[in-house]
């Protein structure tokens, strides 16, 4: 985290220093949004800035999970071709600051056969790099090969910290080689007190694996991860939204503010071992006032899009471009217990255009902007209306793609 000083000058504009105005995409001519909360002035990054791209190398994978959109769509499926790659390498080259990388997306990253090469690649253009894994195709031999590249992070998502309870979640996974390949990955770092590449891990949290979660934290611990990530299920399927943990959440008023709500400032204090404590922090969630918990107020979680705000973008294997994962394919979620049907939303072909051109194109500027002021209906919060089941238009005449049912935009969903 960097702490700065910045200044005014004599005409009264505010002087940011220059790393950190380059490091947020802050040049001349860049537009951003400004926010502000009692004494705190809050400046996103600007919309100019292409600062992450999620790479989805594949949307195969060697596995079968629960919660998975590949149990549910009809997408066709493939592998990112050496001609397509190609076309990005060639963007990133001409990009300053260079973005991060994460070979994510729909499927399996270690399944596609060039992953390897192309994460040495995309390090000698100076990006850098994670991978998000399952974690079963992490052989020795690759593990080697990842930490001779200079990969940055590797990504393991677990459920579970009981073998039964994780081969329930991902058919087709045998915990203990996982846990092995995590092992041997570690073990093949070279010595350093801070040793590369990272190791992360991701929980997807639903209602049959949320005991799992203590022991999973503690494993991860154990495992040498540094980053950890929570995130609920993102129900696909009629099943999974039974396995929400969000049921109330989206309109708990604790994470919402507003001059007609008060407001309660809770301190930092010792829960573990004080049951009072415990049951006074459940009463200050439960609805009856807007949280602001040592000094952050929860609202800042609500209508803000991470990919947005991140400066990012996805590009499908086919080399469709899309502005978030949720936006790349067409599928169907549940939204407060109904089908909603989310139409895919493409803002150009590597193909037929470089990265850049497109995210540098009129439309998808005006997008990125609309999305920061984020002006939509309140889907998750409301949800009562025909509207509400597809992204196609909202209430307040929003048109495709509308953004107001989006469970990333409120802190429910979260990725690397």
């Amino acid at each position: 985290m960097m702490t700065e000083w910045g200044s005014v000058d004599k005409d009264g504009r505010l002087v940011i220093p220059a790393e950190l105005a380059r490091a947020f995409g802050l040049k001349p001519g860049a537009k951003f949004i400004i926010s502000e909360d009692q004494s705190v002035i809050r400046i996103n990054r600007s919309v100019s800035q292409l600062n992450r791209i999620y790479l989805e190398i594949t949307n195969q994978c060697n596995l079968s999970c629960a919660m998975c959109i590949r149990r549910t769509w009809h997408e066709p499926v493939g592998f990112m071709s050496d001609e397509t790659f190609a076309q990005l390498e060639t963007t990133l080259r001409d990009i300053e600051p260079k973005p991060s990388v994460c070979l994510s997306g729909l499927g399996e990253p270690l399944f596609h056969p060039k992953v390897v090469e192309w994460v040495y690649r995309l390090k000698q253009i100076g990006a850098s790099v994670e991978i998000i894994t399952n974690g079963t195709l992490l052989s020795r031999e690759r593990s080697k090969r990842l930490i001779e590249v200079g990969l940055d992070i590797l990504w393991f998502s677990i459920d579970a910290a009981d073998p039964e309870q994780y081969r329930a979640i991902r058919s087709g996974g045998v915990w203990e080689q996982v846990i092995e390949n995590i092992q041997n990955f570690k073990a093949l770092r070279p010595p350093s007190h801070k040793p590369k590449p990272q190791i992360g891990l991701v929980f997807v949290a639903m209602k049959s694996n949320i005991h799992e979660l203590p022991g999973v934290l503690e494993l991860g611990r154990k495992l040498g991860a540094v980053h950890f990530i929570i995130s609920n299920v993102y129900p696909y399927s009629a099943d999974m939204d039974k396995e929400r943990l969000y049921v109330h959440s989206p309109k708990n008023i604790a994470y919402f503010k507003s001059p007609w709500i008060p407001v309660l400032r809770f301190p930092k204090m010792d829960f573990e071992a004080m049951e009072e404590t415990q049951r006074g922090l459940q009463l200050a969630l439960s609805g009856l006032w807007n949280l602001e918990f040592g000094g952050i107020n929860l609202n800042q979680t609500c209508d803000r899009c991470p990919f947005i705000e991140r400066g990012a973008v996805v590009v499908g294997w086919d080399g469709w471009v899309s502005p978030c994962v949720v936006l790349l394919r067409s599928h169907t979620t549940y939204l407060h217990g109904k089908p909603r049907s989310v139409r895919a939303y493409h803002v150009g072909h590597l193909n037929a255009l470089p990265l850049l051109e497109i995210w540098e194109s009129p439309d998808y500027v005006a997008f990125r902007e609309r999305v920061h002021a984020f002006s939509f209906s309140p889907c998750t919060f409301c949800g009562g209306c025909d509207l509400s089941e597809a992204n196609e238009e909202d209430c307040l005449r929003n048109p495709f793609p509308t953004c107001g049912g989006c469970f990333w935009a409120q802190g429910v969903i979260q990725c690397p």
